[in-house]
């Protein structure tokens, strides 16, 4: 049986000001029961995704044997021999659905990894095309904020990650013009 949260909701006070930069936030017992109840389905749904997006990530090996053909067997040793079981791992670890922090961490922290990982190819290329490589980032961040749909947080670290990954990568090769950044 449903608690009755949303009728909950219309009756409640937001704890704060409705002032820029002050985040509103609702009264803790509530959010304990919003936890409670959503948990269950928010895990699976974070299990789900991350086969999705392990599925996605595994299969830009077919871009890395076209694009940067001289690390193909580092991309596949990095992609399957190390991401891939990881990810499995976490993926684990999320379905016995751990406290909220731990499950939001750890697909967080996959997706940022996933990134390293892209511009460490890139990186590591001598290939002429390997600057393709960094635009996979952009899929990255729009995988973890529309698909998963991390919480806030987590998704701003996430997003800020990947900033600053890429602009420290693209900054490493010498003839990327600045105006492309």
């Amino acid at each position: 049986m449903r608690s009755g949260l949303p009728r909950q909701l219309d009756r409640v006070p937001f704890e704060g000001t409705p002032r820029v930069g002050i985040a509103l936030r609702f009264p803790r017992a509530l959010e304990r029961g919003f936890e409670a109840e959503a948990h269950h389905s928010r895990c699976r749904r974070l299990v789900w995704s991350a086969f999705l997006g392990l599925a996605i990530f595994d299969l830009f090996l077919f871009g890395d044997w076209q694009m940067t053909p001289d690390i193909f067997s580092l991309a596949l040793f990095a992609r399957l021999g190390a991401l891939t079981p990881l990810a499995l791992l976490a993926v684990v670890v999320v379905w016995f659905e751990p406290p909220v922090w731990i499950c939001e961490t750890l697909a967080a922290s996959a997706a940022v990894l996933a990134a390293a990982i892209m511009l460490g190819l890139m990186l590591l290329s001598n290939s002429p095309y390997r600057e393709g490589e960094h635009h996979a980032l952009i899929l990255i961040v729009l995988f973890v904020t529309v698909v998963q749909r991390l919480r806030f947080p987590y998704a701003v670290a996430v997003c800020l990650s990947c900033v600053v990954l890429h602009a420290t990568a693209l900054a490493t090769i010498p003839e990327y013009p600045f105006a492309l950044f």
